[in-house]
């Protein structure tokens, strides 16, 4: 009956959990499982609570404790992640470790303004054995975003990629003086 009373009437227990069936890495399969589990044991907890000890929670107190508890089942799941996007934002929100499937090295890289009036672009291409893409994105000595470019290139390799992203951000700093 409580899940009727917060959920629309469309969505079942089942479709919540199909949640879990998207292209999800292992380890943030495991913390969106401990997500949907934690919420519904907050939700029991906090319901009882009112209902049984006529006792008022905060809601921050109930998130803080489904975020506590959900980091602590990602930290200590033995499930490894992958390099998607997706799966890093995720399991950033959680304040999750993430778990390469195998030994990576991390290294920190910082980017520093132009000088004042300069605009600076920074570069990239990438390939792999099916296609290779470029892009660069401008920005001034504020840092703030003037342009940027994208483009699929089909299939070269990456240093032909690189090249193509150079004289791309070279055209367009040409065309705009």
């Amino acid at each position: 009956m409580l899940l009727y009373l917060i959920l629309p009437c469309t969505f079942s227990l089942l479709d919540i959990w199909t949640i879990c069936d998207r292209d999800w890495s292992s380890q943030c399969k495991s913390v969106i499982q401990a997500t949907i589990v934690n919420i519904f044991s907050a939700l029991w907890y906090y319901r009882n609570q009112i209902r049984f000890h006529d006792s008022k929670r905060n809601w921050k107190s109930a998130v803080n404790n489904i975020i506590s508890a959900v980091n602590l089942s990602g930290n200590n799941t033995s499930k490894v992640s992958n390099s998607s996007v997706k799966d890093f934002i995720t399991l950033k929100k959680f304040d999750v470790n993430i778990h390469s499937p195998k030994p990576v090295s991390i290294k920190e890289v910082f980017w520093s303004p132009p000088y004042f009036d300069w605009i600076k672009c920074n570069t990239d291409g990438a390939a792999s054995s099916t296609t290779s893409a470029c892009g660069g994105i401008f920005r001034d000595s504020s840092s703030n975003f003037l342009s940027c470019f994208a483009e699929n290139l089909g299939g070269c390799s990456a240093y032909l990629a690189e090249l193509s992203a150079v004289m791309k951000a070279t055209k367009i700093a040409s065309q705009s003086n």
